[in-house]
């Protein structure tokens, strides 16, 4: 268990195992129980938190559902545990799995509807996240979550926000093939808002220069 737990935890996120999730997890309590402060916990408490994680996608909670006194029990629990490991590593100054935590609560914090801790922890140098999903993932969750945000927001922050998940965007268009995390991939190429964003800039750009020539010609005539 302690040299493969991390694998097993993959194998039974991958298989929607409910019985060998629940096994699993239960496995990794006894083990935070006899484990000290340690790289080692936080790696425990980041995979306990990606089981509960996967618990709530399987019985499909829902964050509003709080209103008819439903609440979301699993994703609790992933918050709790991945907030025990982005503290933890921070204590340790372990940088192993600093990105790859930081990402996974940004996202769980997304799904409570809390996006600007959110995209600040999703905001970080990405090109330090070497060989990591999180590399990916975090800046299209940003880059996603700023287009949501801009139609609540009026001129000039609505701009801004668009700017900048244009920047994010078009740094991914350009460097797609080096992309091997898939789904993010597969969003690059087939995402309606992804194609409309870089349109958006293209337009822009004509936009600006048929403006431009409106104005010579215009201070020729005057």
């Amino acid at each position: 268990m302690y040299k493969n737990f991390s694998r097993e935890c993959d194998i039974a996120i991958t298989s929607g195992d409910i019985e060998k999730i629940d096994e699993l997890i239960n496995q990794l309590k006894n083990l935070e129980e006899n484990t000290e402060r340690s790289p080692l916990l936080t790696h425990i408490w980041y995979c306990i938190s990606n089981l509960y994680s996967t618990k709530a996608r399987i019985f499909c909670e829902d964050i509003s559902n709080w209103r008819n006194q439903t609440f979301p029990v699993y994703t609790v629990q992933s918050t709790n545990y991945m907030r025990r490991a982005y503290r933890e590593y921070f204590r340790n100054n372990n940088v192993g799995m600093c990105f790859e935590i930081q990402t996974n609560l940004a996202n769980i914090y997304h799904r409570f509807c809390r996006d600007i801790e959110a995209i600040s922890l999703w905001s970080f140098d990405y090109s330090k996240a070497i060989n990591s999903d999180s590399m990916f993932v975090a800046p299209f969750n940003k880059a996603r979550t700023l287009i949501v945000l801009n139609s609540y927001l009026g001129f000039p922050y609505n701009a801004d926000y668009s700017i900048e998940a244009y920047r994010i965007i078009k740094e991914l268009s350009n460097n797609k093939n080096s992309i091997f995390h898939n789904g993010i991939r597969q969003e690059i190429d087939t995402t309606p808002w992804v194609a409309e964003l870089l349109q958006w800039v293209t337009n822009l750009r004509k936009n600006i220069w048929l403006l431009n020539m409106a104005l010579n010609k215009l201070s020729l005539i005057v």
